[in-house]
């Protein structure tokens, strides 16, 4: 491929060259022939292919916002001749890592180490490795891939957190208190995992799924914690204010899982419920969260999880909340035993009567505000 020099040096000789004819200027002509030669040899130069393999390899597929992961490619020369400098291009996110190679000699390799950019969360596309060459003067240059895109997820910063002390004794039968023995309950089935005790597998549904099946069982004993994160696109004013939220949101919803406790993670458009210490799996969720564009409103999401999930506390994290909003929210979460909002908005942002409330800019505001919360309900 030409570069920008190259067609800028094309067009320069090509205008030398015919106006030097039309003037019948011998010196113009061959400054255009110098330039039209050295674009034709630039392009023969880079006409040659190297036999290269590459394997790379990150140190870990995920890894907290502004956490250092490190890439090491091992290219190696595969063909019958030296290979000469090139560069490698590693595309990550929108952002492409440029490394220089040196020299690499038959059957040799060449180790390139580089630090990936983790400053956005988010699922982000690495790859594949590009190996360009040019010629001397930079007039042509061709690149070819190696290898296939990996991804490298970015999760968001968890802060600990500690969670008021809420939780009844309570049945998932009904609303009374837990008249069966013990405080674990039978809540669902599930396909059977190494590690899982055998005790545990149901063998009448197993023989009917023919998978096997092991009972799920829950403490009714133990707060259950919902975290609502409102992703619709107008409610937010900015990125920044948007990913002080997930932080938020993440951050109390590990708490909570971390401790062993029920947790849904949910979104207006997403739900992550995580098994019992399955911390990773409420981690990748979390880097998935994007703003939305045409996703319900809180209201009737808030109401269908209300109906389906035995939950103590309710925190519901939003932005601009509008008035009708803020009503949905006051009427629709009036059930819980513990609810809060949220708000990373302006001063705009209406307020959910009598749902205590916690105004942020930031999450640093955010964690204060709510310790000192939890400091007083201790």
């Amino acid at each position: 491929m030409i570069t920008a020099t190259g067609w800028t040096v094309g067009a320069i000789a090509a205008f030398l060259t015919g106006g030097g004819l039309l003037v019948g200027q011998a010196p113009v002509i061959a400054l255009g022939a110098i330039g039209l030669f050295s674009l034709a040899g630039a392009w023969a130069w880079t006409l040659r292919r190297y036999s290269f393999t590459v394997a790379r390899t990150l140190d870990s597929p995920r890894v907290a916002v502004g956490g250092e992961v490190v890439s090491r490619a091992v290219l190696t020369n595969v063909g019958r001749s030296r290979a000469p400098g090139m560069m490698l291009l590693d595309r990550v996110g929108e952002q492409t890592i440029v490394s220089g190679i040196g020299a690499v000699p038959p059957n040799g390799s060449q180790t390139i180490r580089h630090v990936l950019p983790t400053m956005q969360r988010g699922v982000l596309p690495v790859g594949p490795i590009q190996i360009q060459r040019s010629d001397p003067l930079g007039l042509v240059r061709r690149t070819r891939g190696y290898g296939e895109e990996s991804c490298l997820r970015v999760h968001p910063r968890v802060i600990p957190l500690e969670l008021p002390p809420v939780g009844l004794d309570r049945s998932l039968d009904g609303d009374g208190l837990n008249e069966l023995r013990g405080d674990m309950q039978f809540d669902s089935l599930r396909e059977y995992v190494p590690g899982d005790d055998v005790r545990r597998i149901h063998w009448r549904s197993s023989a009917r799924s023919a998978t096997l099946l092991v009972r799920e069982h829950v403490d009714v004993c133990q707060p259950a914690t919902t975290v609502m994160l409102d992703n619709r696109e107008a409610v937010w004013s900015s990125d920044d204010a948007f990913e002080h939220a997930v932080a938020a949101a993440t951050s109390l919803a590990f708490a909570s899982a971390r401790s062993g406790h029920p947790t849904l993670l949910q979104t207006l458009s997403d739900a992550c419920q995580p098994r019992r210490g399955d911390l990773g799996e409420l981690l990748d969720f979390a880097s998935e969260i994007s703003r939305a564009v045409g996703t319900e409103r809180p209201g009737p999401v808030l109401e269908r999880v209300g109906r389906s999930t035995l939950s103590d506390l309710l925190v519901f994290i939003t932005g601009d909340l509008d008035a009708p909003s803020a009503r949905e929210v006051a009427a629709v979460t009036a059930g819980w035993l513990n609810r809060t909002c949220v708000t990373f908005g302006t001063a705009d942002s209406q307020v959910p009567a009598g749902v205590p409330t916690i105004a942020a800019q930031q999450v640093g505001d955010f964690v204060r505000a709510w310790s000192r919360r939890v400091e007083v309900a201790a």
